[in-house]
């Protein structure tokens, strides 16, 4: 049984449309991903456990620390300590996809955007925060040939991955200009983003900084926004979580976990060409389309930073806000208990 399988997605519009619109849909999953799944990490051959780590990616391959970890042989041998023996990578498209896949059984630790992982959390997913995993997830605005502004979207229908951070991002650029009322925000995942665009069936996507967005603008799609360079407040973070069952069956595992992707982020700092090589081809990708969607500066080597929680905590604030949650997190009572927690680094 797959379990990628999508059910099909209705057009979110306007006010009352929201990041939940994912999350429900993609929980139409749980049903078939439970039946899929044993209960809890499994018994690996040799006594210990298997791992199931979910991951965001259209290919089979983490490309962050932690897959250079896994890919150098590090990652295990530092995990055997909190019981596991065995590490099975899953991806998924989307953040609400695997969301749905923890809430039914089929993972026991993923990473994320922050934005499914908060609304997952909010609407009850049991969940923990192991760590952001990535601090500055940049988002694009690229729209159709002859769109060149904000403006130019009036009446018209922009895409992007609902309930993933570039829904976030282009939900509060439309309100701080104004034109959330004006536009219909539709469900198209990124690998459909070019044909959506040449169809004519979209004026605009929002879309992640990097293969795609290096696609577009070399096709002559003109860029109208860049949270980057024009709202750094709507920046993304990465997500890594727990569940409560997973923590309770080896508490050892966040502490372990950060310091091997702790070990891992020293490496690629110190050498940063040979992570950008790691990743392209875990990525299926170019290095230069890395370099923009994946720099080493990502990546914290802290599990929580100041800046970090501070776009947390304003992603939070804003879903909650919004009604694209059904209300706020406590972000520390989140995270990992205070036995296992970081204090935040600036």
């Amino acid at each position: 049984m797959s379990l990628f399988r999508t059910p099909a997605r209705p057009t979110a519009r306007r006010r009352g449309t929201s990041a939940v619109v994912g999350i429900a849909l993609a929980a139409a999953l749980v049903g078939s991903l439970a039946a899929c799944s044993s209960s809890g990490s499994a018994k690996a051959a040799d006594g210990g456990s298997t791992l199931r780590v979910g991951f965001i990616s259209n290919t089979p391959n983490p490309a962050g620390p932690e897959g250079w970890a896994d890919a150098h042989g590090e990652l295990l041998p530092a995990l055997r300590s909190a019981g596991i023996s065995k590490i099975a990578w899953v991806p998924f498209k989307n953040g609400p996809d695997l969301s749905a896949a923890v809430q039914g059984g089929s993972l026991d630790l993923a990473t994320l955007g922050d934005t499914p992982a908060l609304t997952a959390k909010a609407n009850g997913i049991d969940t923990h925060l192991v760590n952001q995993s990535a601090v500055g997830q940049d988002a694009w605005l690229v729209g159709a040939k002859g769109v060149t502004s904000l403006d130019d979207l009036k009446g018209k229908t922009i895409a992007t991955q609902v309930g993933s951070y570039m829904y976030r991002y282009l939900v509060a650029l439309l309100k701080q200009k104004g034109l959330f009322d004006d536009v219909k925000i539709t469900h198209v995942y990124t690998t459909n983003a070019v044909a959506s665009l040449q169809s004519g069936g979209i004026a605009a996507y929002a879309a992640p900084a990097g293969q795609l967005t290096g696609v577009l603008t070399a096709q002559g799609y003109p860029v109208i926004d860049k949270a980057s360079a024009d709202h750094p407040e709507l920046l993304g973070t990465g997500a890594t979580i727990i569940t409560t069952k997973e923590l309770a069956a080896h508490p050892g595992l966040p502490d372990a976990w950060n310091a091997a992707r702790a070990k891992a982020v020293s490496e690629i700092n110190a050498d940063p060409e040979a992570f950008y090589e790691f990743a392209a081809k875990a990525s299926k990708t170019t290095v230069d389309v890395v370099k923009v969607s994946q720099p080493v500066t990502l990546y914290p080597a802290e599990p929580f930073t100041d800046k970090g929680l501070k776009l947390l905590q304003g992603t939070d604030d804003f879903l909650a806000e919004n009604k694209l949650s059904k209300g706020v997190v406590d972000i520390d009572a989140w995270r990992v208990p205070a036995s296992t927690a970081t204090t935040p680094a600036g």
